[in-house]
């Protein structure tokens, strides 16, 4: 059965709760168009983030296409990243990480291999506000998406940065759970039509 991977993060910095946490949850196991959706919640963590990753595949096999998600506090459109950079930086919970490249060998950069103006044009549509987004920023979510990318690359790929639901951070946000996860349905079916069908 053809499968999507769609993955998360658990609670970081100041932030009371995030959103892809519960997405994912409410994801996993579902079917949609007859493709199996499998959800991962890792840990916002340089280097245990693309190992679980690594771990799921191993164990499972390639999935046929990656979906990740990501909180992006300071956003109020759903943001399809265009590229992964190979920097990183920025303190976690168990780890400061110094500036340096994520992968000494890597290329500078790598894009997403989803249909993000696809995303774009049709969440717009259904009336969710959404953008292209040119940076993943250099945090977790940027080295989750490169490593990603770097270790398969010719799997449909790419990382979705979505905004906080209400109470989950101090931010005013418009933006219900039942919301994000419509929204992120509308996202697994274009990746469904567009990249593996």
């Amino acid at each position: 059965m053809r499968t999507i991977l769609l993955t998360g993060f658990g609670i970081f910095g100041e932030h009371s709760d995030n959103p892809t946490t519960h997405i994912v949850s409410a994801m996993d196991g579902r079917h949609i168009e007859g493709v199996a959706i499998k959800g991962l919640v890792l840990p916002v963590e340089f280097d245990e983030a693309p190992v679980q990753v690594m771990e799921w595949v191993e164990k499972n096999g390639l999935p046929d296409a990656l979906v990740m998600l990501g909180m992006a506090a300071g956003r109020q459109e759903i943001t399809p990243e265009r590229v992964a950079i190979n920097w990183g930086e920025g303190k976690t919970r168990r780890a400061v990480r110094s500036p340096g490249k994520l992968l000494e060998e890597g290329p500078d950069g790598l894009f997403s291999r989803l249909p993000n103006e696809a995303f774009v044009k049709r969440l717009m549509k259904e009336g969710w506000g959404a953008r292209m987004s040119n940076t993943a920023g250099t945090y977790v979510c940027n080295a989750l998406m490169y490593h990603v990318l770097y270790n398969w690359p010719s799997l449909a790929a790419g990382f979705i940065h979505v905004p906080p639901h209400v109470g989950a951070t101090k931010e005013q946000t418009r933006w219900t759970l039942p919301d994000l996860e419509r929204a992120v349905e509308q996202i697994l079916s274009e990746t469904i039509r567009s990249s593996i069908s």
